[in-house]
C-alpha cells in the first residue's frame, strides 16, 4: 500500500510541475496564432489542428510527468512490493491526468468559440482523449515493469544478497541538453546493459523483452537533435529499476550508474 503522506506530498509536487509545463505549453500555443494570424490563416482549420497536435503530445509528456515525479518520491522514501501497488500506481496516475483535461480542453474550446467553427470541436477533443489513453496504457507497462522488479527482488534470499536501492533525485541544476559525447557515452551504457540482459538465458520474457524495448526508446530519443531530457530521464529511471536486483548485469548497470549523474539521476 502506498504511504498516503509520500503520495500527498508527490501530487503537490506534480501540481506544481503541471502548473508550469501548462505555462510553457500556452506560450507555445499563442506563439502558433500569432504566426498563423500573420499569414491570414489564423480562423482556417490549420490552426486548430497543429493546436491540437501539440496538446495532445503535451498530454503524453504530462503523463510521464506526473509518473516521474511519483516514482521519484515512492523509490527515494522506499517502496516494497504488494499484490495492490501496479493497480494503485495506474489509479494515481489516471487521477493526476484528469478525464476532464481541463486546460487542454478549454484551451481549445476557447479557440473554436473564437474561430466559430464549432463542427470540429467533437472530433479535436476526441484525439485528447485517444492521447490520454495512449498515454496511460505507456505508463501503464512502465509501472508493471517497476513492480514486476520489486516482485523479483522481494523473492531474493536475503541472506548472502547485496540490497541495491535507488535514491532517483534531480539535483538544482542538472543539464537540460545533451551534446555528442554525453549521447554517445548513454548509448554505450545502454548497450552494455543490452548485451548483459541477451545473454541471461534465465531471464524471463516479460520483462526481458520489454526492457530490451524501453533500452530501444532511449536511443530513438538519443538519436534525435533535440532529446526530451524529461522523457529520458523517466526511460532510463525504468531501465535501472528492471536490473538493480541483478547481478550478472551489474557491469551494464555501475557504467549506467555513472552517465546518469549527468542528467541529474543519483542510483545507489
Amino acid at each position: 500500500m502506498l504511504n498516503k503522506k509520500i503520495v500527498e506530498l508527490a501530487c503537490r509536487r506534480t501540481q506544481l510541475e503541471m502548473k508550469e509545463q501548462w505555462e510553457h505549453l500556452r506560450k507555445e500555443l499563442n506563439t502558433i496564432k500569432t504566426k498563423m494570424a500573420v499569414q491570414g490563416a489564423l480562423g482556417s482549420g490549420a490552426t486548430l489542428v497543429r493546436i491540437t497536435d501539440l496538446c495532445a503530445h503535451a498530454v503524453n509528456n504530462r503523463a510521464q510527468l506526473i509518473w516521474h515525479t511519483l516514482h521519484r518520491f515512492i523509490t527515494t522514501t522506499g517502496i516494497h512490493y504488494s499484490d495492490e501497488l501496479s493497480s494503485e500506481l495506474k489509479a494515481l496516475i489516471a487521477h493526476e491526468l484528469s478525464e476532464d483535461l481541463p486546460d487542454f480542453k478549454g484551451y481549445i474550446r476557447n479557440t473554436i468559440k473564437i474561430l466559430n467553427a464549432p463542427k470540429t470541436a467533437e472530433k479535436l477533443l476526441d484525439q485528447l482523449d485517444g492521447a490520454r489513453d495512449h498515454a496511460l496504457n505507456k505508463v501503464g507497462t512502465e509501472i508493471d515493469l517497476f513492480v514486476h522488479s520489486l516482485k523479483k527482488k522481494s523473492e531474493l534470499p536475503e541472506t548472502g544478497t547485496e540490497s541495491k536501492s535507488f535514491n532517483i533525485y534531480s539535483p538544482a541544476g542538472p543539464i537540460q541538453t545533451i551534446d555528442a559525447e554525453l549521447g554517445r557515452q548513454l548509448i554505450n551504457a545502454l548497450d552494455a546493459v543490452q548485451s548483459g540482459i541477451n545473454q541471461l538465458q534465465d531471464f524471463p520474457e516479460p520483462p526481458k523483452n520489454e526492457i530490451v524495448e524501453i533500452i530501444g526508446d532511449c536511443r530513438t530519443e538519443l538519436e534525435k537533435a533535440k532529446p526530451n531530457i524529461m522523457k529520458l530521464r523517466s526511460l532510463l529511471m525504468t531501465v535501472g529499476t528492471s536490473i538493480q536486483s541483478n547481478h550478472s548485469l551489474k557491469p551494464g548497470y555501475d557504467v549506467l550508474k555513472q552517465e546518469l549523474t549527468y542528467l541529474g539521476i543519483s542510483l545507489s
